[in-house]
C-alpha cells in the first residue's frame, strides 16, 4: 500500500481539521504505541497492503461467501487463515487497524473518503465503520463463548447499521481513533485466552449456522480487517480515478 510507512501522526494531523464541523452526506447514499504484526501473506503477494485495482466491485452474498470460505481461506483476498498462529492475532490486529488511518486520513478531496463508486458499493468510510463495529461485535461474541457453551451469534445486521448508526456523519479522524481503540479491546481479550479457552465453540452464522472454535474466531476477525483494508484503498483508487 502506498504511504504505509508514513507517520500515523503527521498525517492526522493535516486531515483531522473537518472534524470541528461535521461533514455532510454528500456523495454517498444511505446504505442497505504496539508492534507490527508480521504481514498476512497470501497467494503469492501481500494481502494486506497491495490488493489488485479490481478487488471487490460488488458486496458479496452469503453464498458467495460460503465459497470463498469453505476451506478456512479467501480466494478473494488470499488471506490463510491457519497460516495466523492465534498468538499473532492480537498484532495483527492493531497493525491492520493503523491502516486504515493511514488510507482514509491522507490529504483527499473532502468528501472523498464518504463517496461511493457505485449505489451497491460502500465508501471508504462505510467500510472503516463497519470494521470498527466488527471488532466491537467480535469482542463480545468471545466473552459470550466463554460464558455459554456453544452460543449461537445473532447477526450484526450490517448492512442496516450503515443508516441506522449514522456511518455518514462520522468524523473521520475520531472514526481512525475509534478503530484503534475497538482493535486495542479486541486484542487484549484474545490475547489473554488460554489455550483451553480457544477451543471453546461457538455456532458462527455468517455466510452459515457452521460450529467453530475461537481460534477460528480470532483468525477469523483478522481476516475482516485485512479484507476490508483492500476494500478501501479499491474504493479510494476507483473514487479518485473518477474525480479526476
Amino acid at each position: 500500500m502506498t504511504g504505509v510507512g508514513e507517520d500515523l501522526r503527521a498525517v492526522r494531523g493535516r486531515s483531522a481539521s473537518g472534524c470541528s464541523g461535521q461533514q455532510d452526506e454528500r456523495g454517498s447514499p444511505g446504505g442497505t504505541g504496539h508492534p507490527k504484526a508480521p504481514v498476512i501473506q497470501g497467494q503469492g503477494r501481500d494481502s494486506a497492503t497491495t490488493p489488485p485495482a479490481s478487488v471487490r466491485d460488488y458486496e458479496p452474498t452469503p453464498a458467495t461467501w460460503g465459497r470463498l470460505l469453505a476451506v478456512d481461506r479467501c480466494d478473494e483476498c488470499g488471506f490463510v487463515y491457519e497460516a495466523l498462529a492465534t498468538g499473532e492475532v492480537p498484532g495483527a490486529l492493531r497493525a491492520h487497524a493503523e491502516g486504515y488511518g493511514e488510507l482514509i486520513l491522507r490529504p483527499q478531496p473532502p468528501d472523498m473518503v464518504r463517496t461511493r463508486p457505485a449505489p451497491e458499493v460502500w465508501s471508504a468510510l462505510e467500510y472503516t465503520c463497519h470494521v470498527r463495529d466488527v471488532l466491537l461485535i467480535q469482542r463480545d461474541r468471545v466473552v459470550l463463548a466463554l460464558v455459554e457453551d456453544t452460543p449461537s451469534f445473532p447477526p450484526m445486521y450490517r448492512d442496516e447499521r450503515v443508516s441506522l448508526a449514522g456511518y455518514q456523519r462520522e468524523c473521520v479522524a475520531e472514526l481512525v481513533d475509534e478503530l484503534a481503540m475497538a482493535a486495542n479491546m479486541m486484542a487484549k481479550v484474545f490475547g489473554g485466552l488460554s489455550p483451553r479457552q480457544l477451543e471453546r465453540r461457538c455456532i458462527y452464522n455468517f455466510p452459515r449456522a457452521t460450529e467453530r472454535d475461537l481460534a477460528w474466531l480470532g483468525r477469523h476477525t483478522v481476516h475482516e480487517a485485512v479484507h476490508h483494508l483492500g476494500d478501501v484503498q479499491a474504493v479510494l483508487t476507483r473514487v479518485g480515478g473518477r474525480a479526476g
